[in-house]
């Protein structure tokens, strides 16, 4: 028969916990644990270049790199976009005036000219250099009265100097040379 004294010590040993059973269960806990957390197949996707992915792959930092053929294009782009800035030039103005005064005297003089038939006169002011005219537009200056040619002088110079004094634009030239 068993004593008290170790029938007590059985119950006491029932009633208290294991050192052991604890042991084993925290093992067991984390090996289930390990198990299930553990990536057994890393990286799920193969990537190569050209390949779709599910969401976007940020990368752990940042990194910049300047182009020199994008910065080259950028910068060329950026000259290309700029318009072109027309500066009035007051000497292409007193050229063309002068140039003008030139003709009106040399078809003044051929006007005056009273050796030359009125044919002669013509041929003689469409030879003018800087000038492009009809054989009607000459007879048309060789037959206007003495006071209707003078006034046509000052139109002339007069439309000339306005048409000048102004900038025109690229857009406007054909409108100006009309």
């Amino acid at each position: 028969m068993v004593s008290r004294s170790q029938s007590t010590i059985r119950q006491a040993a029932r009633e208290a916990p294991n050192g052991n059973v604890s042991v084993v269960f925290a093992i067991i806990t984390s090996v289930a644990l390990f198990a299930v957390l553990f990536p057994w197949f890393p990286g799920g996707q193969q990537l190569e270049v050209g390949t779709r992915v599910d969401s976007d792959i940020v990368a752990p930092r940042d990194l910049t790199y300047e182009s020199e053929v994008l910065t080259a294009e950028t910068r060329d782009a950026a000259a290309n976009a700029i318009d072109d800035v027309l500066v009035l030039d007051p000497e292409i103005r007193d050229r063309q005036v002068e140039e003008l005064n030139r003709i009106l005297s040399e078809i003044s003089s051929e006007r005056a000219d009273a050796t030359k038939s009125a044919s002669a006169k013509e041929t003689a002011i469409q030879a003018i250099a800087g000038t492009d005219l009809t054989a009607d537009a000459a007879g048309t200056l060789i037959g206007v009265e003495e006071d209707v040619w003078l006034t046509m002088q000052e139109e002339a110079r007069d439309a000339l100097s306005r048409t000048l004094t102004g900038a025109v634009s690229p857009t406007d030239l054909d409108a100006a040379r009309a």
